[in-house]
């Protein structure tokens, strides 16, 4: 970072000592895997066309439903989640369909254990089923399971399910970690000691104008503590982000 001049203007906070980290209850769980391909398969008649396809460290199915639409079922490892698409255009729907799709596949996903009790239904655009999971407050504090994210589903003119879009991550609190300061995290920003795909240039400024204490996924499922540290190079319009762990080592 000898090359870049970095001028800091985020606003400070105090940050706490410790953080809770969490890790996601389906995080590379192939039974998971195998329950909602079922239930998929049982509920829109689908037949699957030959082995997992690997994509990068996801799995992707492909087949056909009903009608012998071609689709693909791609469900996140990290994460547990899982998106099932037919890629036909999505329709508008009657308020009658609403009614009906909603009913079924909310009853679905209730039997499947997928959807929690706390969700808000809403209809977006006029051609999207929504469930939306509240925000959970204090993550850092916090000691209990949680769930966050959306369900959303589209139709195409035949009234057949063309994509479901499953987002929710169910989360389990694992334990308690002391963490570094946001002074600590932004010697390892000047320090240069994050990952920059685009490499600096000399002469670059480096504007960093926000830090958040927030939560992201490891490769094995952990929703573990970052800084998150944002601005822009130069420019307003060359935005710049990067993510310092938290935990202290």
């Amino acid at each position: 970072m000898s090359v870049v001049q970095i001028e800091a203007n985020w606003t400070s906070f105090q940050s706490p000592a410790a953080a809770s980290v969490y890790r996601n209850r389906y995080a590379s769980d192939k039974d998971y895997l195998e329950q909602i391909k079922d239930g998929l398969k049982d509920l829109e008649g689908l037949t699957f066309r030959g082995p997992a396809r690997r994509e990068d460290e996801n799995l992707g199915y492909m087949g056909t439903d009903a009608n012998g639409t071609e689709f693909r079922l791609l469900f996140f490892f990290r994460t547990g989640e899982w998106n099932y698409t037919t890629f036909a255009d999505s329709e508008p729907l009657s308020e009658q369909a609403v009614q009906e799709l909603r009913s079924r596949y909310e009853s679905w996903m209730q039997q499947q254990g997928l959807l929690p009790e706390q969700v808000e239904f809403s209809v977006q655009n006029g051609n999207i089923l929504r469930w939306d999971v509240p925000d959970t407050q204090n993550l850092a504090t916090g000691s209990a399971s949680f769930q966050e994210g959306s369900v959303m589903l589209q139709f195409d003119a035949s009234g057949t399910l063309s994509d479901f879009f499953y987002q929710i991550t169910w989360n389990e609190y694992v334990t308690t970690e002391l963490i570094l300061t946001k002074d600590e995290a932004f010697k390892q920003v000047q320090a240069g000691n994050f990952q920059q795909y685009v490499p600096f240039q000399p002469g670059d400024v480096l504007y960093v104008n926000e830090c958040n204490l927030d939560y992201i996924y490891d490769t094995k499922g952990f929703y573990q503590p970052v800084y998150q540290f944002s601005g822009y190079i130069n420019e307003p319009d060359n935005m710049w982000v990067c993510s310092i762990p938290a935990i202290a080592s």
